[in-house]
């Protein structure tokens, strides 16, 4: 979604602006609305609501080595991500190939992980601290591997013109604008409407509960048992 129409339909849901009325990234009014998003977004991060946007890097990888770390002090030294997107291998010709990400049960099931030549499948685990990227085969040649992945709202995630595009998920869209809309109201002097306003909270809602899971980290327990079942196994008993 463009930067534009986020601000278009936000200062539509105020009353700001009619239906059908342009708006240049030069005018006042963008840029007041722009930068009220800007902080917004900030503000959302500290608050650890998990807003997301999409981050696409790369990393070179290290000949006969399977499986990275991702996050701060990892092997891919950056924020650790949310969910994988996709990813690619660029090879010396600056051919792009593309890497087909598989579930953990699918990458498990391969019995011989340690075949080199270029990766075809990618899994991505996102443990705690850091998260695990897990490539099949092994990579026999040290070629780059791009990544593009969902990571919580930063400063470098920002943007700064009409033509920009927001790479949040859809669910995201209604709580950023009709919370944009509330934002730029005491801006314009403008009272927003009931519908307004409630589409501003109970979306923000939404949004804070579909991610109050995040907040919690999954952990993993095996059990010692005495049993021919080999760990414990809680849809078994």
């Amino acid at each position: 979604m463009l930067v534009s129409d986020v601000i278009k339909s936000s200062l539509r849901k105020l009353g700001a602006i009619s239906l059908g009325e342009s708006l240049e990234d030069d005018d006042d009014k963008f840029k007041d609305t722009l930068m009220a998003l800007q902080v917004m977004l900030r503000d959302w991060a500290q608050k650890r609501i998990y807003v997301y946007a999409t981050t696409k890097e790369s990393y070179t990888l290290v000949v006969s080595q399977n499986s990275y770390t991702w996050g701060l002090g990892g092997d891919i030294n950056t924020a650790r991500p949310h969910s994988l997107v996709s990813a690619f291998i660029r090879d010396s010709n600056g051919l792009d190939i593309p890497i087909m990400p598989v579930s953990e049960g699918s990458y498990d099931a391969v019995q011989t992980k340690s075949s080199e030549t270029r990766p075809m499948y990618i899994n991505y685990r996102s443990t705690y601290p850091n998260g695990l990227v897990r490539l099949y085969p092994t990579p026999a040649v040290a070629e780059t591997l791009w990544l593009t992945s969902l990571k919580p709202f930063v400063e470098e995630s920002s943007f700064l013109s009409a033509g920009d595009t927001l790479n949040f998920p859809p669910n995201y869209q209604k709580a950023i604008i009709y919370n944009l809309a509330m934002e730029m109201a005491p801006e314009f002097l403008i009272s927003p409407s009931p519908e307004t306003s409630n589409g501003a909270s109970t979306s923000l809602y939404e949004l804070i509960s579909m991610n109050a899971s995040h907040a919690m980290e999954p952990v993993e327990v095996v059990l010692p048992v005495r049993s021919r079942i080999p760990y414990y196994n809680i849809h078994l008993g």
